[in-house]
């Protein structure tokens, strides 16, 4: 069973998620420089953030179990880890660097809270069965 701060640190990542791909799916759509290939991309990484994001607060409103907190959060993680290192490396201004790198740091930051959470609640767990 999922902890209420599990649960609320699930909440945070995905309003966070949220918050990043709707803003890219607008930053997409008001792009006439981008290719229609670049443009159908950032579309389907931002629906797979955005359904990661639904999942998580069907995961917190259910009291799910959390390693499915745990699972869409650190996913989401390594998808900022690899696309903030792409930035960071690549062809871009260095304000455009700046903001994506920040970015890449909290969604990592949500997914190692949200796994540390669990862990905090599952020994407050065990400890509290033990005689």
């Amino acid at each position: 069973m999922m902890s209420p701060r599990t649960r609320l640190l699930s909440v945070l990542t995905a309003a966070f998620m949220v918050l990043v791909w709707v803003t890219r799916i607008r930053n997409a759509a008001a792009d006439d420089s981008i290719s229609t290939a670049t443009r159908t991309g950032a579309y389907a990484l931002s629906a797979a953030g955005l359904v990661g994001a639904v999942l998580l607060l069907v995961f917190a409103a259910r009291r799910s179990r959390p390693i499915w907190a745990v699972l869409v959060a650190g996913v989401h993680a390594v998808v900022w880890a690899v696309r903030g290192l792409q930035i960071a490396l690549g062809p871009r201004p260095v304000g455009f660097k700046v903001v994506h790198v920040v970015l890449a740091l909290v969604a990592i930051g949500l997914a190692i809270a949200v796994a540390r959470s669990t862990r905090s609640h599952r020994s407050a767990v065990s400890l509290s069965a033990a005689p």
